[in-house]
């Protein structure tokens, strides 16, 4: 049974190291009648800071650039302090972490255009705030751009970077305010501060940064989202975009926090620290297990607190959703990190909900999280923190994710596309859903009407629903041809610049009719519709739900400037026609690649094939983080109608006609999903 979770965008949290110039004395004497001479070590000539995401970036590997291309290079310390000598290096300057945060790899930057005379020093921090500075910097809205000398030297300039700052200090004035700080010489890269979400430190805890290739959009997690049943798409997160056009003049200020967190922090350092004594023991010490399943806690774990008695999450109990992590040895010794606030929600009834993630990191180095939900809770005694973790209390498996595709095209010489979406997940495998067979979902960049899930032939399809149409019909009956796809297409772009052919996809079940022209206007967390039905005749849904996303679809131009991995030359030959054994029909295939350094590391395979009839969806799940292959078994493929696929295969790739395709997929520090996909049509 696959449960699915999602995810949000980076919490930004940092602080600052002071820094302070040594100097030493020395004496000597000479000769008959000697003169007494002084002298003084020069000082030193520094840049530090520190880099931070969510809590301290420890061990991030921090690059010091500077307009020449002359590199530093050093390992941060455990609070995410680090010092260069910069004597003799040439402003501006570029400062890059990359380290892992959130299960998944991810770099921050920062810019300073600062002359350094012997003997000055400065502080630059890097957090996802002064990433959004050197994102607004670029013509792409990249970043990464000022990795490079020529665009650094041109774009990071004490104008343009004063105007960024400016900026976000000016979107930032009310949540600087609520802290007791001045609003007006706030600056996210310089303003000296320590991470105990206090002061300085709570406005970034409580702003999230998400990029796109339209700009740069910040989100306040501290001003809770009115949930209201009547209004999909105006529930988002407070929000505001900054690009290129609307710096000189922003948008109106953020609302200014409107809850205290400090009540939720102090349940949630607890729990952490609860938990870390419990994964400290053994996993035989840890639970008690009856045919596999976990149906108690012992020792340390059975001392965690905070989780309400009615836990319920995606419909799986307490156990069922942490089972898997308390019973697996990979996580004895597994330490967790400061939680991360997510955002805040108003209910219709109310109640006031938390979410909340929660990073670890494994003895053998692998890197996850888990996310839940905290909600307010009535004081009943004096030990009572007011909060109690409670899971997102729906009673099926089902989530919006974002999603980003590169393609490359190896029959048409490797040109390469980029095509961004939703994925809309619905598991017929999981609770509750055993007599559902039409799903209807809409929301924020989906047809009006809805886009309507139901059952597929096609193996490897077996734990999620696939798309049916998008004009909302329920009385839709599967093509011969099978679906596979459980993801709605919003904007595609070719990346050599050429004219995309949208009227070529626009008829397809799962691609929109025209596509999206501003992605700015999708926001994070906002809402989405579940309607479930038990046929396509029901004339009332059995069940109608809610859900959010966590990161917001971004344009398809922006694909350039996300990282990616690649596929071995090894694997590719599966892709290639001529290769007789590689391109006969499979049962099983090993897939490698190469793990681009600055990209997240891969969580899934998939190989699909096609034929005139039949559709193939092979995909594994549960890939290390420093695994470099992995092999796909066919016979252990499902369907979600319950066809056998116990005698199938992925067709020849040798046959005229036929298509096959390999898909390395991977979840990125904005928590969108990116499919990495190389294709081959005959």
């Amino acid at each position: 049974m696959q449960k699915q979770t999602v995810v949000r965008n980076a919490l930004i949290v940092a602080g600052v190291i002071g820094l302070a110039a040594c100097g030493g004395g020395s004496s000597s004497t000479s000769g008959s009648g000697s003169t007494l001479t002084s002298t003084t070590s020069p000082a030193p000539t520094q840049i530090g800071g520190t880099a931070a995401s969510g809590a301290p970036f420890a061990g991030a590997t921090v690059t010091l650039t500077d307009a020449n291309g002359t590199q530093k290079t050093i390992t941060a310390a455990a609070d995410g302090s680090y010092v260069f000598d910069a004597k003799g290096m040439t402003a501006p300057f570029v400062i890059s972490a990359t380290g892992m945060a959130g299960g998944t790899t991810t770099t921050y930057v920062a810019v300073m255009a600062d002359v350094l005379n012997d003997g000055d020093t400065r502080t630059l921090n890097v957090t996802p705030l002064t990433t959004a500075v050197a994102a607004l910097l670029s013509d792409a809205n990249d970043p990464l751009d000022m990795l490079d000398s020529a665009k650094l030297k041109a774009k990071a300039t004490p104008a343009e970077i004063g105007k960024a700052v400016t900026a976000i200090r000016t979107v930032l004035a009310n949540v600087v305010t609520a802290t007791g700080a001045d609003a007006s010489t706030f600056d996210p890269m310089t303003t000296a501060f320590k991470a105990n979400r206090t002061g300085l430190d709570s406005v970034l805890d409580a702003i999230k940064v998400s990029l796109s290739g339209q700009g740069v959009v910040l989100t306040n997690a501290f001003a809770p989202i009115p949930e209201s049943a009547a209004a999909l798409g105006a529930a988002a997160a407070p929000s505001v975009a900054l690009t290129k056009t609307n710096l000189a003049t922003p948008p109106a200020p953020l609302v200014a926090p409107t809850i205290d967190m400090s009540s939720i922090a102090a349940i949630l350092d607890s729990w952490r620290d609860q938990l870390n004594g419990c994964f400290a023991q053994a996993a035989a010490d840890r639970v008690t297990l009856s045919g596999g399943a976990v149906t108690g806690v012992k020792g340390a774990c059975a001392q965690v607190s905070g989780f309400n008695p009615n836990y319920k999450s995606n419909g799986y109990t307490l156990f069922q959703t942490y089972g898997d992590l308390l019973s697996d040895p990979a996580m004895d010794g597994a330490k967790f990190g400061i939680p991360d606030f997510l955002t805040l929600i108003k209910t219709d009834t109310g109640a006031d909900l938390a979410v909340f993630r929660l990073d670890y990191k494994r003895s053998d180095g692998d890197t996850n999280h888990v996310l839940d939900v905290a909600q307010k809770v009535a004081v009943t005694t004096a030990t009572s923190s007011g909060w109690s973790v409670v899971g997102n209390q729906r009673d099926y498996d089902a989530s919006v994710q974002a999603r980003f595709d590169r393609i490359v095209d190896l029959k048409n010489g490797g040109k390469v596309g980029y095509s961004t979406g939703l994925r809309l997940f619905f598991n017929p495998l999981g609770p509750n859903a055993s007599d559902v067979n039409v799903v209807r979902v809409s929301g924020p960049g989906l047809p009006a009407a809805g886009v309507v899930l139901g059952k597929s032939d096609a193996c490897g399809t077996a734990s999620y629903l696939q798309i049916q149409n998008k004009t909302g019909s329920l009385t839709s009956v599967v093509p011969a041809y099978m679906r596979t796809a459980s993801s709605f297409f919003l904007g595609a772009a070719n990346a050599d610049g050429s004219a995309f052919n949208w009227s070529a996809f626009a008829t397809s079940p799962n691609w929109a009719d025209v596509p999206v022209s501003d992605f700015s206007a999708l926001l994070p967390f906002a809402r989405y519709k579940f309607e479930v039905y038990r046929s396509a005749t029901d004339t009332a849904p059995k069940a109608v739900f809610y859900t959010r996303i966590t990161a917001a679809p971004v344009a398809p131009a922006y694909g350039a400037a996300l990282q990616w991995n690649d596929l071995s030359a090894a694997a590719k030959t599966y892709l290639d026609p001529t290769n007789a054994t590689q391109a006969a029909a499979l049962t099983t295939a090993t897939v490698g690649w190469t793990r681009n350094p600055l990209a997240a590391p891969v969580n899934s395979v998939t190989m699909f094939g096609r034929s005139a009839t039949t559709r193939i969806n092979a995909q594994i799940w549960g890939i290390k983080q420093d695994a470099a292959s992995a092999a796909i078994n066919v016979a252990a493929l499902g369907s979600s109608s319950g066809i056998s696929c116990t005698a199938a295969t992925i067709p020849a790739l040798n046959v005229a006609g036929n298509y096959r395709e390999i898909v390395l997929r991977s979840r990125n520090h904005s928590d969108v999903n990116q499919y990495t996909t190389w294709t081959y049509q005959n």
